[in-house]
């Protein structure tokens, strides 16, 4: 299994679990806003593992408040971390899945924190 997240210290945690429950994981960095960023993961990854099966966009956060408060900053954070990045890791991933005529994506949403 390999994971992806932004927060180094959450990934490690959640690879150690994975580990002590008895699987394999391997954990990269990756900020998944980061066009250049993702595809250059991915294409590691497929280089190491020769294939994707399966993607599971994750990613989201929330900076909740009344719009008259909100900033434009915090609103595109949240565009980018809750919707960009599920079109760039997607599309990052479509090419290998295509490929081996295989694949699937499991995309995640929520509205709770």
């Amino acid at each position: 299994m390999v994971l992806a997240a932004r927060n180094t210290e959450k990934l490690a945690a959640v690879k150690a679990e994975i580990e002590a429950a008895g699987g394999v994981a391997e954990a990269f960095a990756l900020d998944v806003v980061n066009a250049d960023g993702v595809k250059a993961t991915v294409k590691e990854i497929v280089a190491k593992y020769g294939k994707i099966d399966i993607l599971v966009n994750n990613a989201g956060i929330t900076k909740d408040g009344l719009v008259l408060r909100m900033k434009l900053a915090d609103w595109e954070d949240v565009i980018r971390t809750n919707l960009t990045s599920a079109f760039l890791v997607t599309q990052a991933c479509s090419s290998p899945m295509v490929r081996e005529r295989w694949g699937r994506i499991i995309n995640v949403t929520s509205v709770c924190r």
